[in-house]
C-alpha cells in the first residue's frame, strides 16, 4: 500500500490516480526480482526470511534425476533391459522456493512443507536434516528422492485420513423381474374375444366374385344354347326379336343377369353392395316365371310360391350357418325355410297329402315311373336334414354341403331325363326338339339360387360381425 500524494489516503501500489481526490500518482518504483508480494500481501523474501527463522532451509525444485549407469559385466552384474536407466547417485534435494510456500487465499499458513500452524497442507513435511531410517531415501513431495539429512520439523502433524477409493455399485447380472399385476384389467369393448371367435369378417369377399364370374358365365352359355334345331335353328335372341309380349322377358333377363354378374364381379366394389345386387338379380330370375304366368292369366297356386320363398330363406341361411356358427339368425332362417319348403308337401291337396302320395307311388309305380317320386322323397329328406343347424356352435351341421345339394338338385331331374333318353334311344329326338331343354334347362334356376345364396349371405353376414 502507498499514500496518496495529495490527500494521503491509502492506495494500492499500482494505482495511477487517487480514487478519492483524483490526483495523479507518481509511478511506483521498480521492484527487484523476487521481491513482489503475493495475493495475501507477503513477498517471497518475507516468506524465505520467516523460514530461516524457523530453522528450514529454503527449498527449490528438485532437478531431474539423471539415469544410473548400468553395472559392468566385469563386476559380476547383469545388463539391464533396454531403455532402463539407474540413477548414479541420489540427487541433492532442494526444497521448493519461498514463493511456492506463500500464503494462499484458502490456506492461511504456508504451503506444503511449510511450518505454519502445524503444517496444515495436505502432505506431511519431508524428513529433517538428521533423519535416518526408512525415510532417509524416500522421495519428497516435489517428485524426486529425498536427501539423507534433512531437518526435522518442530511439530509433527496428525495423519490425515486417506480418501477411500470410490466403490462402483455392482449391477445385478439379470434385472429384477417386474411385478405382475394380480389380475388383468377387464377388457372393455363391445364384443369380447370369445364372442368374436366364431365371427369372421367378410368371409365371402372373394367367393362372391368367383361365383358371379362362374355362374354368370353359365347363364351366358345357357342363353347361347339353341332352343330348337327343327324345323329351323333358333336361339333365345330370336325369341327376343320375334316374340310377343311377355315372352321376351325370360330370355332377356337370362342374358342381362349373366352379363351383369360378370361385369359387377370385375368392378372394384365392397362386398355389401355387390352382394345386394347379386341377390336382387337372382331373386328377379326366380320370381319372373311366376309373374309371367300370372300375367298370362294362369291360376294362382300358393304351393310354388311358398316353395320358392322357402328356398330363398333356406340357402342363404345355410351359408350363414357355416360361417357364423354361434349366431341365432342363421338357425331361424333355416327353420323358416324348412317349414316353407315342407308346407306344400304336408298340407293336404284335393283330399290327399302330397308326401304320402309320393311314398305310395314309390311302392305301387312300375318301372321308371318310380324315379320321379323317389327324387321327391329324397329332396324332402335333405330339407329335413338341414335342421342339424341347431347343433352346438363348434359343429357346422353340414350346412354348406346341404346348401350345394339343394342348389344342384335342380340339375338332377334333367340329368335323369337325359339318362333315360339314352336308355330308351330317344336322345336324338330330344336334342332336335330342344337342345336347351335337354342340356341346359337346370342352369338358370341353379345360377339364380347361387346368386341369391351368396349375395344375401354377404349382406346379412355384415350385420353379424
Amino acid at each position: 500500500m502507498k499514500k496518496c500524494a495529495s490527500c494521503t489516503k491509502d492506495l494500492p501500489d499500482a494505482a495511477l490516480h487517487c480514487v478519492f481526490c483524483g490526483a495523479k500518482q507518481p509511478p511506483a518504483p521498480a521492484v527487484a526480482g523476487g521481491q513482489a508480494k503475493t495475493v495475501m500481501g507477503y513477498s517471497a523474501n518475507e516468506v524465505a526470511e520467516h523460514l530461516k527463522q524457523q530453522g528450514h532451509a529454503p527449498r527449490s525444485a528438485p532437478p531431474f534425476a539423471p539415469p544410473r549407469s548400468p553395472p559392468s559385466p566385469s563386476a559380476g552384474g547383469q545388463f539391464p533391459p533396454p531403455n532402463q536407466g539407474y540413477p548414479s547417485a541420489p540427487p541433492q534435494y532442494q526444497p521448493p522456493s519461498a514463493a511456492a510456500n506463500a500464503r494462499t487465499m484458502f490456506v492461511p499458513g504456508a504451503g506444503p512443507g511449510g511450518p505454519g500452524a502445524g503444517n496444515p497442507g495436505p502432505f506431511p513435511p519431508g524428513p529433517g536434516p538428521g533423519a535416518t531410517g526408512p525415510t532417509a531415501g524416500a522421495f519428497a513431495v516435489g517428485g524426486g528422492p529425498a536427501p539423507a539429512h534433512q531437518p526435522q520439523p518442530q511439530h509433527q502433524p496428525q495423519p490425515q485420513p486417506q480418501p477411500q477409493p470410490y466403490a462402483r455399485p455392482s449391477r445385478p447380472s439379470h434385472p429384477a423381474p417386474m411385478s405382475q399385476p394380480s389380475a388383468l384389467p377387464q377388457y372393455q369393448a363391445t364384443h369380447s374375444v370369445p364372442a368374436r371367435s366364431g365371427r369372421p369378417i367378410e368371409p365371402w369377399k372373394d367367393a362372391l366374385r368367383i361365383m358371379m364370374f362362374v355362374w354368370g358365365g353359365v347363364l351366358v352359355l345357357a342363353f347361347l344354347t339353341p332352343t330348337s334345331l327343327v324345323p329351323a335353328l333358333t336361339f333365345h335372341f330370336n325369341t327376343i326379336i320375334d316374340g310377343a309380349g311377355m315372352a321376351k322377358l325370360e330370355p332377356l333377363v337370362l342374358a342381362a343377369v349373366g352379363l351383369l354378374s360378370i361385369v359387377l364381379a370385375a368392378i372394384p366394389m365392397s362386398s355389401v353392395p355387390r352382394g345386394l345386387m347379386a341377390g336382387l338379380m337372382g331373386l328377379t330370375g326366380i320370381a319372373l316365371p311366376l309373374i309371367i304366368g300370372l300375367a298370362n292369366g294362369a291360376e294362382f297356386q300358393w304351393q310354388p310360391t311358398v316353395g320358392i320363398v322357402g328356398m330363398v330363406l333356406l340357402i342363404p341361411g345355410l351359408f350363414l350357418r357355416h360361417e357364423y356358427r354361434d349366431a341365432l339368425l342363421p338357425r331361424l332362417l333355416i327353420t323358416f325355410g324348412v317349414l316353407a319348403v315342407l308346407a306344400p308337401e304336408l298340407v293336404p291337396n284335393h283330399g290327399a297329402m302330397p308326401l304320402v302320395e309320393h311314398f305310395k307311388a314309390v311302392l305301387d309305380a312300375e318301372g321308371t315311373a318310380k324315379v320321379e317320386h323317389i327324387l321327391s322323397v329324397v329332396q324332402v329328406l335333405i330339407v329335413v336334414a338341414t335342421l342339424l343347424a341347431w347343433l352346438p356352435s363348434p359343429s357346422s351341421g353340414g350346412a354348406k354341403l346341404f346348401a350345394w345339394l339343394l342348389i344342384l338338385w335342380f340339375a338332377v331331374d334333367p340329368l335323369v331325363a337325359l339318362v333315360l333318353a339314352l336308355v330308351d334311344g330317344t336322345i336324338g329326338a330330344s336334342l332336335e326338339m330342344s337342345p336347351y331343354a335337354t342340356l341346359m334347362a337346370w342352369a338358370p334356376i341353379a345360377s339364380y339360387l347361387v346368386l341369391v345364396g351368396y349375395g344375401f349371405a354377404s349382406v346379412l353376414g355384415k350385420q353379424l360381425e
